[in-house]
């Protein structure tokens, strides 16, 4: 099997239980860095989900918002620093969002964007949060077969949004 159809038998068999059991959850999670809304528990829901697949988590907090380290073992020594943030901006009322801003609603856009399909819709889904969910979803599903090609360090920040 080539790699390309390797990557979409994963992606189809792990996408509809992630989007409702892992991404949209977390979604829902404010973790606004400048008044520190949900910060406690996004930080908290990700290191639930790493610790699904490893152990090796450390948390370094203090007057700032949480850092998350975490280690996950490759296949080979060698290994790769990743840094990812986990906050967003505050909602600004003057976006006329079409629904809660925290709901993480699976809804068709209006259009001209409704050729997209359903969408999610949330805030920070677009900038940080589905990347960062998507990405780990990936380390879980290689972890899980043994075929994570490379030791990875992943650090999350909830302290980039406040510039």
């Amino acid at each position: 099997m080539n790699s390309k159809s390797y990557i979409e038998k994963i992606i189809k068999d792990t996408n509809k239980a992630f989007i409702e059991k892992e991404l949209r959850p977390f979604l829902k999670i404010p973790s606004i860095t400048l008044n520190k809304e949900g910060i406690k528990e996004a930080k908290e829901f990700l290191i639930s989900y790493i610790k699904s697949f490893s152990e090796d988590i450390e948390e370094y907090s203090g007057e700032i918002n949480p850092l998350i380290l975490a280690r996950i073992k490759g296949n080979i020594k060698e290994s790769m620093l990743i840094y990812m943030m986990y906050d967003t901006q505050p909602v600004n009322k003057q976006n006329k969002w079409i629904c809660d801003p925290f709901g993480a609603e699976i809804r068709i856009l209006p259009s001209p964007l409704d050729m997209l399909g359903e969408c999610i819709i949330a805030r920070g889904a677009y900038n940080s949060k589905t990347p960062l969910m998507c990405f780990l979803n990936v380390v879980k599903e290689l972890k899980k077969r043994e075929e994570l090609p490379i030791s990875l360090f992943l650090l999350f920040d909830a302290e980039e949004e406040k510039g």
